[in-house]
């Protein structure tokens, strides 16, 4: 999956793209359904904040979550990445989109999820089984091999603070330096108090959306005292081609989602 960052500064730019591509402004309350929507499939883990287990059975348990949250086929539970599905998205929740940009906000983030896998992931490492020969299988994996420096991780090892989720922290922290942006999240979290509603999305609870803004508050503070700016997995540049297309991929494969929302909007306003 993106980080919270990566996540953030897409949305961003599909709320630039939109306005250019439809010669508008979209409003406060538009941009802040848009990206409020963006942040819910990640708020669901939160409910395990009390968990009395170990992290591995935490983790184990996020998985399972995200089975639904990130609308993964079960069909794909025995390989390493399971991407969501966004078919099964649309064809469960196709009637919300034009009513609601949350709901385009929540696809988008799946949409930016499943190629960060199909793109990154694969461009940046792969799994190796016992013998050191690649498995896309789970059961069989046992090191992860970084291919830009082809160092080796045991599974367990890569998928902790010290692998991959170490490199999320540091790209958070270049992102930010990078970008012209402010995280607003007073300005979101004020609306989402007031006025962000569930328009039919039962796989999260949409009440959760400010302890996901805190802790992605959490994570940028995290982020700014890193003193070590090494990626160990991934590569910046592979990152910013990725967020600069991904806005384009998404209106060549669901241009038709966009075009009706607008079309709706034209004729109510």
């Amino acid at each position: 999956m993106a980080s919270f960052v990566v996540h953030y500064l897409c949305g961003l730019k599909m709320c630039a793209f939109m306005e250019e591509k439809f010669s508008c402004t979209l409003s406060k309350a538009e941009k802040n359904e848009f990206l409020l929507g963006n942040f819910m499939p990640d708020s669901s883990h939160l409910c395990f904040d009390s968990f009395e287990g170990t992290p591995l059975e935490w983790k184990e348990e996020i998985q399972k979550e995200k089975v639904s949250t990130h609308f993964r086929n079960p069909i794909r539970s025995l390989y390493c990445i399971q991407c969501p599905s966004l078919s099964l998205f649309l064809s469960k929740y196709g009637a919300l989109f034009y009513k609601h940009l949350s709901v385009l906000g929540y696809f988008f983030h799946l949409y930016t999820d499943c190629y960060f896998f199909r793109d990154l992931f694969l461009h940046s490492f792969q799994f190796l089984d016992v013998s050191l020969r690649p498995t896309v299988v789970k059961s069989r994996a046992r090191f992860v091999k970084v291919l830009k420096n082809n160092v080796l991780y045991r599974v367990n090892d890569f998928w902790n603070q010290g692998g991959i989720y170490q490199d999320y922290t540091v790209m958070n922290r270049l992102l930010l330096q990078r970008e012209d942006f402010c995280l607003d999240f007073d300005s979101l979290e004020e609306y989402a108090k007031k006025y962000f509603v569930n328009p039919g999305i039962c796989e999260v609870d949409y009440s959760k959306v400010c302890s996901v803004l805190q802790q992605t508050r959490e994570h940028v503070l995290e982020s700014l005292e890193l003193e070590n700016l090494k990626l160990n997995v991934f590569s910046l540049e592979d990152i910013l081609d990725f967020m600069d297309k991904i806005v384009y991929r998404f209106w060549n494969d669901y241009a038709f989602l966009l075009e009706e929302y607008f079309q709706l909007r034209d004729e109510i306003g």
